[in-house]
Order: structure tokens, then sequence, then C-alpha cells
């Protein structure tokens, strides 16, 4: 995911893009009320993994792979995945972890697997920017 990060945002920018952070990290990283971190890492961690993964792999995975086949399915629902976040310097990174989403789900048939990594993924980015903090 780094390599492919690195790669993209190395075009982007030389094509003249600038990399803005999505509006959720601007949020965060906005000085004040602790309270407004602490219900923006729950509703990363908690509550956007089991929508999303509902929404995508749940019903999406569910409802193309009879239709579509399993591989383009996935790289539909993957790129959908991808486009919601409205980011496009996020955008390879979060194609690539969707499709790991994606397999994950197909292989053990549990979408608690699929939510399960989903919220550590976004745990660690939170993680990171606590550690880390503003650019």
């Amino acid at each position: 995911i780094g390599i492919a990060s690195l790669i993209q945002n190395h075009f982007l920018s030389e094509a003249g893009f600038v990399n803005e952070p999505q509006y959720v990290i601007e949020l965060f990283n906005t000085p004040g009320a602790p309270w407004l971190k602490v219900y923006l890492a729950f509703v990363t961690v908690v509550t956007a993994p089991m929508s999303e993964e509902f929404i995508f792999r749940g019903i999406g995975i569910t409802a193309l792979s009879g239709k579509i086949g399993i591989k383009w399915t996935v790289l539909l629902v993957s790129l959908a995945f991808a486009a919601i976040h409205f980011n496009l310097y996020s955008f390879v990174p979060l194609f690539t972890i969707a499709v790991a989403f994606s397999i994950a789900y197909i292989y053990t048939g549990s979408l608690l697997v699929a939510v399960f990594m989903h919220s550590v993924f976004n745990a660690l980015n939170i993680a990171a920017l606590l550690i880390v903090g503003p650019e």
C-alpha cells in the first residue's frame, strides 16, 4: 500500500494536484474539545467500518458477484469504496485495502473479519495522527 501510495502521490504532485487531508482528519487535528477527538475516533474505528463493510462487502459483493463475476465485483466494489472517501491522494491506498477487505470477506464468508480488518486499519491511522500530529 505504501509503495503504491508513494508512486501515485509523486505523479499527482508532478501533475500539479495539491494533497488536501480528508475532512475528518482536518477535524481531528483541529485544536479544541477533546470530546470531539474521542467522538471522531469512535466513528472512525467502530461506526464507519461496520456501516461501510455492510454496504460494500455485505451488500455489494453479495448482489454483484453472481451477475458480473467475483473479479469484476471486487474491482467495482473496491473502486467505489475508494471513491466515496473523496480524496484523490488516498484513492490507490484505499482501493488496495478495499481489495484486501473483499478477499478476506470472500474467503472467510464472515463480514466480521472485514469489519475487524477495517477497524484495525482505521485505528492505526488514528494512532499515527496522535503520534505524528498534524502535518
